[in-house]
């Protein structure tokens, strides 16, 4: 089963977890480009990251977002540790891997 039926498939059973990440996944699978309000998120290094407050545990979370291939989550107590293990997340992901590649920002557009 392919990724996309795999999303298209969670979606369908109207789960309460279904992460922003998963949906922005399913749309650019199916053709939709994602829009950036750079207003709203974190810019590291040409990733955008989103922000969210989960009132149960008190802590900040996001994403990186715009790459399917690219899980990659991060949190803190405070906006000052958001924004410093989102950037690691970022320079993480920025690192050579063993075939010599390195990843590159996802293609953004910007409202």
């Amino acid at each position: 089963m392919s990724k996309k039926q795999k999303l298209i498939d969670r979606l369908k059973s109207k789960p309460k977890d279904f992460t922003f990440s998963e949906a922005a996944n399913l749309l650019s699978a199916l053709g939709f480009s994602m829009s950036i309000d750079p207003d709203n998120c974190l810019e590291y290094k040409g990733f955008y990251g989103s922000v969210e407050y989960c009132a149960e545990s008190n802590l900040l979370h996001g994403e990186i977002l715009g790459n399917p291939n690219l899980l990659s989550m991060y949190d803190g107590i405070s906006l000052e540790e958001l924004i410093a293990d989102f950037k690691e997340a970022v320079d993480f992901h920025l690192l050579p891997r063993e075939d010599g590649t390195v990843m590159k920002a996802p293609e953004y557009e910007t409202v």
